[in-house]
């Protein structure tokens, strides 16, 4: 931890909200990834390179917003929509169809 903490200034930087695609696209599409930890095994954050942006800055996530982000993707028949809204898909009787649903009170940006 100590040698990115001695190359980057982590308190000028800006604090950015990335929607959950974005997210996703820059843990894909990284260059660098560094798992960080202040004690062996017990991961505090993530720190990405984007392969296209790796230019303009770097990317520190903390693992606890990783695993709830994730944590909704793992719930049965959920998923996150562009905007960060967590829905749900269900089959509706009545229609016939699958319906959308949006699960109360979980939005991620």
């Amino acid at each position: 931890m100590d040698d990115l903490d001695s190359m980057y200034d982590w308190d000028v930087g800006e604090i950015k909200v990335l929607s959950t695609m974005h997210l996703c696209n820059q843990i894909i599409h990284y260059r660098y990834m560094f798992a960080r930890s202040a004690k062996p095994k017990q991961f505090s954050d993530l720190v990405l390179v984007s392969d296209y942006k790796m230019k303009l800055g770097i990317f520190k996530v903390q693992v606890d917003d990783l695993v709830e982000l994730f944590s909704k993707f793992a719930a049965k028949d959920s998923g996150i929509d562009r905007d960060g809204v967590a829905y749900r898909i269900s089959w509706h009787e009545q229609s016939g169809e699958y319906v959308r649903e949006i699960i109360e009170d979980e939005h991620l940006s």
